[in-house]
């Protein structure tokens, strides 16, 4: 039997309230009005890296950490790391979106108003399993942090083989 909702309209007053409520279940998401996802998340990549329940796919263990490899090896500043990694991450959205495997894609309805990127569930200290991505806290420090890493990368001083030798001045 579907469900229903009926009311008398009394007022003005009262017709705004229940349309107010009924617009209440239109929106999508979640919201974490305590505050306290940030802390439980913490405690489980802490206990248990890896196997949140925010992670339905594996393929994102290696997918959000390839974008961000790949904007790193063509120097993408810390200025503007943060939109060229969601406009990659929004494409490739689509790309497996129109694979044969098209299941738990994240952000399959939303496409490119999808406020939560992969990025922001795949990416910190703990989330990654197996060493893939070895940056450590949030993404708003790492894409800060860059210029300085490339400047850091760039006062290696290196040998014929291109292996590290020591620190430039």
């Amino acid at each position: 039997m579907p469900a229903s909702l009926s009311w008398l309209d009394h007022s003005e007053y009262d017709r705004r309230r229940a349309v107010e409520g009924i617009k209440l279940f239109e929106e999508k998401g979640t919201v974490d009005e305590l505050g306290i996802g940030v802390v439980r998340d913490a405690i489980s990549d802490s206990l248990f890296p890896g196997t949140s329940v925010l992670h339905p796919r594996a393929r994102y263990f290696l997918i959000v950490p390839w974008v961000y490899r790949y904007l790193e090896s063509r120097r993408a500043s810390s200025a503007e790391m943060a939109a060229k990694a969601r406009s990659m991450e929004l494409s490739l959205i689509e790309r497996i979106i129109g694979s044969a495997d098209d299941q738990s894609v994240i952000g399959k309805v939303a496409r490119r108003n999808l406020k939560v990127l992969p990025s922001a569930m795949y990416t910190g200290a703990g989330s990654a399993p197996g060493g893939i991505c070895l940056a450590t806290g949030t993404q708003w420090q790492y894409h800060r942090s860059l210029d300085k890493l490339y400047r850091a990368h760039d006062s290696v001083l290196r040998d014929d083989d291109n292996d590290a030798v020591g620190v430039g001045v």
